[in-house]
């Protein structure tokens, strides 16, 4: 069957030529199906009073911890970074915040810090630009401008640059994915940890929710991670999603994994239990397997 396109906004005639939500558009599934599939607060009840608890216990652990904030990566309004030191010497964990691309910021996810700093690891928590406002492209740039700054610069709170890792959940994830494709950040970073991110960007032009990304074929590729794979075949990658996710959450990192496995990457992949908003949890809790994993790797780093 040959792939329907959605047809973007005649300039001149300002309309939109789209298939109805009933008709087939990506691997079998309609529009209505893939606004479901990939829009986890469709797909996941609670997800509010999943993100409150997030907020809560990051402001206390805010309230808790010292560092350095606001520091500026980037002349974005929103290219401001939070360091949090563990010492001189210490490997570094640049963890960056999921969102659909357009929500949520790096002090959402500050719970995570305390548990890494008492392994020893300095945490760097970016935040980067969001839709509407920051173009999709602009966002693959600030990633990639966050992990040479914190490589730059993290001496200065005691961290060390060639013992840098970095991870991110959903949005996060995926635009660190792209930033390994860049050999400028690939050589930078000793690990990446990609936790339920979208690595074939080709459903979210079918998305309604995403209409604002303007995803013409080049910019689907380019936003791709699947046709943009790290720059170093060698590097330590683990892919993790959550087993409640959708069937097609849980596709897109096994096609992904598949893929680096393929170009005999050493990537490893996680599933377990939990739904798209609580797999954030998991970067917090010393006595889950992805916090286990990435501390192995830091620690042979």
């Amino acid at each position: 069957m040959s792939r329907l396109r959605q047809t973007h906004p005649d300039a001149a005639a300002g309309t939109h030529a789209v298939p109805p939500p009933d008709a087939p558009v990506y691997r079998g599934l309609t529009r209505s199906e893939i606004a479901f599939a990939y829009n986890p607060t469709r797909a996941v009840a609670n997800h509010a009073a999943i993100t409150a608890d997030k907020r809560r216990r990051s402001d206390a652990a805010l309230t808790r911890l010292g560092g350095r904030r606001d520091i500026r990566y980037g002349p974005h309004e929103r290219q401001l970074l939070d360091i949090f030191p563990a010492g001189p010497g210490a490997p570094v964990l640049l963890y960056l915040h999921g969102g659909a691309w357009r929500t949520l910021d790096r002090r959402d996810y500050a719970f995570i810090v305390e548990p890494w700093l008492d392994h020893g690891v300095t945490v760097a928590l970016p935040s980067y630009g969001r839709l509407p406002n920051c173009a999709l492209t602009q966002q693959m740039r600030h990633a990639r401008e966050a992990i040479l700054w914190t490589h730059a610069n993290i001496a200065a709170d005691g961290g060390d640059p060639d013992r840098l890792h970095v991870a991110g959940t959903s949005a996060g994830a995926h635009l660190l994915a792209l930033a390994s494709h860049a050999a400028e950040c690939a050589d930078r970073i000793q690990s990446m940890t990609l936790a339920s991110g979208v690595y074939d960007f080709e459903p979210h032009r079918w998305h309604d929710r995403h209409l604002d990304m303007g995803l013409t074929d080049a910019l689907v590729r380019h936003a791709s991670p699947i046709h943009r794979p790290p720059a170093r075949p060698d590097l330590p990658t683990l892919l993790a999603v959550g087993l409640q996710e959708t069937p097609e959450m849980i596709r897109q990192t096994r096609d992904y994994h598949a893929q680096l496995r393929s170009r005999a990457m050493p990537a490893a992949l996680l599933e377990a239990p939990g739904n798209h908003f609580e797999v954030g949890d998991w970067f917090g809790d010393a006595s889950h397997p992805i916090f286990s994993h990435m501390l192995k790797m830091i620690q042979v780093s």
